[in-house]
């Protein structure tokens, strides 16, 4: 742990010893039977009083900056009210306090408290909470390198939390935002191109996102073609369009009908001009830069390349800024 200030030493050696008389308690009350019943000291009382200590002690940790302390405090808090099931959303709070904690050292214990306070939430219905913690733990899997995979199926976890609310709709779109641009790094082109789609049918369903559905629906074009298929490219253009009649006079609807105009002829030379035109009126992303040039890629025609020298200086000194602009550059 990080190195302390005398008033988080203070607080500190406050949660310890609350969590020893935590300790205790917790002891007293698994203990606690039938006996202890009639006296009027039920197993009860006794889970409610180490909850509370429980708590006490991760509140001091909290202050001391305690991270994992406080997690674990909290997380003991959260199982005492579950071994009598007196209070689930009591619960369900202490584990999301618990994941809180834990996401600033542990991450991975962060899901698996957060993953108990969905599970407690979901059985009240609380649906939106379930949706912002699954969230969380989407964003978890995002950070690290390789967990595409259970990042793209949390999120999906999330959207359903989410529209099981009916207040939560934009959160859900944000959801598949992020996880349709997941889909797109792992090349997975083909659902990309359906949560793009869905995400173009939300916009177009209310005036004040409307205008945003052609951003959707141009990406649901650049997938198509990533994917090889610009027949498919060609039919949604035309369902689009129909959908929106703005979309074929519009920039992007323009530019969509350049690109699979490009792509069936196997122009690469026509595609990369149509993206550099459009580029100088609206920038592209870096994600659209790397999907169209994929694109261009599939439909060049390869010639031998001339030998080069190598300069290692220059090999050595490859700043990674410079990489998007070298694609761009490739593209256009």
């Amino acid at each position: 742990m990080a190195a302390l200030t005398k008033i988080n030493e203070a607080q500190y050696a406050k949660g310890e010893a609350i969590l020893a008389d935590a300790e205790r308690a917790k002891g007293k009350a698994l203990k606690a039977g039938f006996m202890s019943s009639l006296l009027g000291s039920s197993k009860e009382v006794k889970c409610e009083d180490a909850a509370e200590l429980y708590q006490k002690a991760g509140n001091a940790f909290k202050m001391a900056k305690g991270w994992q302390e406080a997690g674990k405090a909290y997380s003991e808090a959260g199982q005492m009210h579950l071994e009598i099931k007196s209070n689930s959303y009591d619960a369900g709070n202490l584990f999301k306090d618990a994941g809180e904690c834990f996401e600033k050292v542990f991450p991975e214990d962060a899901v698996n408290a957060w993953q108990q306070a969905i599970q407690i939430f979901s059985d009240s219905g609380k649906w939106s909470t379930c949706g912002k913690l699954q969230q969380s733990i989407s964003e978890i899997f995002e950070r690290e390198d390789g967990s595409e995979g259970s990042a793209i199926e949390s999120y999906e976890q999330a959207i359903a939390f989410f529209d099981m609310d009916s207040h939560s709709k934009m959160k859900a779109r944000a959801c598949m935002e992020k996880m349709a641009a997941l889909m797109v790094k792992v090349e997975d082109y083909l659902r990309a191109a359906t949560c793009f789609e869905q995400l173009a049918e939300m916009c177009l369903a209310s005036n004040l996102t409307s205008m945003g559905a052609k951003a959707h629906m141009l990406k649901v074009i650049y997938c198509s073609l990533c994917a090889e298929d610009p027949v498919a490219a060609r039919t949604k253009l035309s369902e689009f369009v129909a959908k929106d009649y703005t979309f074929g006079s519009a920039r992007e609807g323009e530019f969509a009908t350049q690109l699979v105009e490009a792509y069936t002829a196997e122009d690469a030379q026509a595609f990369g001009q149509a993206c550099a035109d459009f580029n100088t009126i609206r920038k592209l992303p870096p994600d659209a830069i790397s999907m169209l040039s994929k694109c261009k890629r599939a439909i060049t025609v390869e010639e031998d390349p001339e030998p080069e020298s190598v300069d290692e200086d220059t090999l050595e000194a490859n700043p990674q800024d410079d990489e998007e602009e070298e694609e761009l550059d490739d593209l256009c």
